[in-house]
């Protein structure tokens, strides 16, 4: 009995496992591909064949799932830290058997859960996966020794989970001294830009289209709006080329040139994680950008009025002010400081900050 018992014990455990990733398996940590542009290989980013759809996306991984992982894999190795980019990361190699773990926890699982996945269940099934989604965020994330949060108002859940942890907006790599800024032409060229497969994107584009568009073509009948990324949807694409002066262009191959030529830019992203580099980029070419909510979410007011960022239910009375493209992306280049991000990375690590207050 005492030898059967243990293995009778990992057989439940596996198909309880087998159970639940049932229920949550259509569940992706993404890996914020709003801020791919097009097919993922720009040279801003310096990322090389990633395909249409974000194969860095991990499943959810469960803590039920141990009886499937090799055991200390790491054993003959020593390692002083580790790093890991998602919390599906931190859990699937059990990295806090390895040495102290830091996250980035850029995309907040139960966010992109809600806001992206959760109607995509059938209505039994949303609620007890809401549940194991945020059990298993904080199981994973109470293992890590230190967090960074781009998102502010996400700060509490370090707290909560008992972890240190640091606000760190992120920044883009974009080479700022190739950035240079034109007046935009007023009235003329509206642009928004991103991986066009991933769902965020192209419904908010979509929603944008269908709630703005009409009147602003009523209002500026010259205005044309730029849609660059890859991978839109043939029916989307062909229900947006049905509107007048919409540009569907794929893939970009030169932001600069696509940036220069654009009034503003409008990044109308309604559901997803992470932060919208988008928004970042934009600035660093001197654009106003009109944005959702959601897109500017993780930047304080000061810092939206720096960038000139603008809500996008006010584009057709405040299109045609003009913003000042140096002072913006002179701005955008001392909030998107690298050194300022090494110094807040190495902070953390170095533990000299503490838990956020709440």
């Amino acid at each position: 009995i005492c030898s059967i018992l243990p293995r009778a014990i990992s057989l439940i455990r596996a198909l309880f496992t087998i159970f639940v990733m049932a229920l949550a398996v259509p569940f992706r940590e993404c890996t914020d591909p709003q801020n791919d542009q097009a097919d993922g290989h720009s040279r801003h980013q310096q990322i090389e064949n990633i395909p249409d759809h974000d194969s860095r996306s991990s499943l959810l991984c469960l803590p039920f799932s141990s009886p499937f992982l090799r055991r200390n894999p790491w054993k003959n190795i020593k390692f002083d830290i580790v790093v890991c980019r998602y919390l599906s990361s931190v859990y699937a190699a059990r990295a806090w058997r390895i040495a102290p773990v830091f996250v980035d926890v850029d995309d907040w699982p139960p966010e992109i859960y809600e806001t992206v996945y959760r109607n995509k269940y059938a209505c039994w099934r949303r609620g007890i996966t809401a549940k194991l989604v945020r059990k298993w965020t904080f199981f994973a994330l109470s293992r890590c020794r230190g967090a960074w949060f781009p998102n502010a108002e996400q700060m509490h859940f370090a707290q909560e989970a008992g972890v240190e942890a640091v606000h760190l907006p992120n920044i883009s790599m974009l080479r700022v001294e190739s950035c240079k800024p034109i007046p935009s032409k007023r009235g003329k060229k509206l642009v928004t830009v991103g991986l066009m497969s991933h769902p965020p994107n192209c419904e908010g584009v979509d929603w944008f289209i269908d709630t703005y568009w009409d009147a602003l073509h009523v209002r500026y009948p010259n205005l044309v709006y730029a849609i660059g990324g890859k991978g839109v949807p043939p029916k989307l694409k062909k229900k947006w080329e049905k509107k007048p002066n919409i540009q569907v262009l794929g893939f970009v191959e030169n932001l600069d040139a696509f940036y220069a030529d654009a009034s503003a830019v409008v990044a109308p992203i309604l559901s997803g994680a992470g932060t919208c580099i988008k928004v970042m980029e934009a600035a660093l070419h001197g654009k106003t950008t009109f944005v959702t909510p959601f897109a500017a979410r993780g930047l304080d007011e000061e810092t939206k009025r720096l960038l000139d960022l603008r809500p996008v239910e006010a584009i057709l009375d405040t299109l045609e002010i003009a913003g000042n493209a140096a002072e913006i992306a002179k701005n955008a280049a001392k909030i998107n400081s690298f050194d300022n991000f090494a110094a807040r990375v190495q902070e953390l690590v170095a533990g000299k900050r503490n838990v956020p207050a709440p």
